[in-house]
């Protein structure tokens, strides 16, 4: 059987939000200008997006996850397979890349410990990442795993799991620091001086973002008569310009993260309600970014050191920085990332599914969807 078809706007909105963070890292190619700071330098937005995206094709996928070992252990084993090979390798490369591989493997093999085992490295008390791994965008899959580890374990609560998986993370966000701290944290940067690494990863607020993703899959599939399509339309257009109003610094409403929660929310809210009345026809090319969103997500750091020392290699001249470099930049990424989802990212899916090809049909189809 297909697996079920994807919800095309929100693998638009993946790939919108892995450019954005690429930019943000590109943007220093440019050098020159106040421009690329205007258009690219509050590109980190696109890690909350992913996240909210993330608790939406979660609470979506994962309908029929029964409160059994067996489907357990299939869903979190997937999960690992669609991120864990991909990640490592664009680890390894980083290292090799930045001839570091020496100093991570054989010298210091305890510096990759938080790479290999998705916990924060504490080299830098600055959060959310709380020190990076050696590929440093992997700092966000540490929330990501934690995610999928509470919706395994949360599971078991059968039909209540999102209330208690929602309750543990709004609880450890707020309840737990107010607790043991007396305040709650109002920039995602701070430290709240706990000794074990994950425990700041477990208190660091930017765990909202999930729960949104999860309010909003409930709402999305509710049995509910949405309004008339002219009027979502001009909802939909508000909540763009709210978002880029927001994204450009001209109208910021709420202060520190919550105005991220608010606006990322309020666009995805928009954007399936108003695909829940007629679906969107998204051409296939931005389809394509959101499936290659994650390739992008790795791949953009190896781009940006690698691309120079293959000028240097074949003996050409190349001006590195500019917008011509840029564009070269983004080319490469693009297509590197591409390749990789081809025969990196579709192969190691493809291999998944079948693994658990003796699972209930109805949770195959639509875990398989994402």
């Amino acid at each position: 059987m297909l697996p079920k078809p994807q919800i095309q706007i929100i693998q638009a909105l993946r790939g919108f939000a892995a450019l954005l963070v690429c930019f943000l890292h590109l943007k220093g190619a440019i050098k020159t200008g106040e421009l690329p700071n205007i258009l690219f330098g509050n590109g980190a937005v696109g890690v909350p997006l992913f996240f909210i995206i993330s608790g939406f094709i979660m609470y979506t996928t994962t309908q029929k996850l029964r409160a059994n070992w067996r489907h357990i252990t299939a869903f979190i084993t997937k999960r690992l397979l669609r991120i864990v090979p991909l990640y490592f390798v664009c680890t390894l490369l980083y290292l090799a890349v930045y001839a570091k591989l020496n100093l991570y493997v054989f010298e210091h093999p305890n510096w990759l410990l938080p790479s290999v085992f998705f916990y924060p490295s504490y080299g830098s008390l600055t959060g959310p990442a709380y020190g990076f791994p050696a590929l440093a965008v992997g700092w966000s899959l540490n929330y990501e795993i934690y995610f999928y580890l509470l919706i395994a374990v949360c599971a078991f609560a059968g039909r209540w799991r999102w209330i208690v998986l929602v309750s543990v993370l709004l609880s450890s966000v707020f309840i737990v620091p107010l607790i043991t701290n007396g305040y709650v944290m109002q920039s995602l940067r701070q430290w709240y001086t706990y000794p074990l690494p994950y425990f700041s990863l477990m208190t660091n607020p930017i765990l909202i973002f999930f729960v949104s993703g999860i309010a909003l899959g409930k709402c999305y599939h509710l049995n509910y008569l949405p309004l008339n399509a002219a009027i979502v339309n001009v909802i939909v257009f508000i909540s763009f310009a709210n978002f880029g109003l927001n994204y450009f610094g001209v109208l910021p409403l709420f202060h520190p993260y919550w105005h991220h929660f608010f606006n990322c929310s309020f666009l995805i809210f928009t954007l399936l309600w108003r695909n829940k009345i007629e679906v969107f026809r998204v051409p296939r090319f931005f389809v394509f970014l959101g499936d290659c969103s994650f390739s992008i997500y790795l791949i953009h750091p190896l781009v940006i050191g690698f691309l120079p020392i293959v000028y240097r290699l074949l003996g050409l001249q190349v001006k590195n920085e500019g917008w011509l470099y840029f564009f070269q930049l983004l080319i490469v990424i693009l297509l590197v990332s591409a390749l990789s989802y081809w025969f990196i990212e579709k192969p190691i899916n493809k291999y998944s599914a079948s693994l658990f090809a003796h699972n209930d049909k109805k949770f195959r189809q639509q875990s398989d969807a994402f």
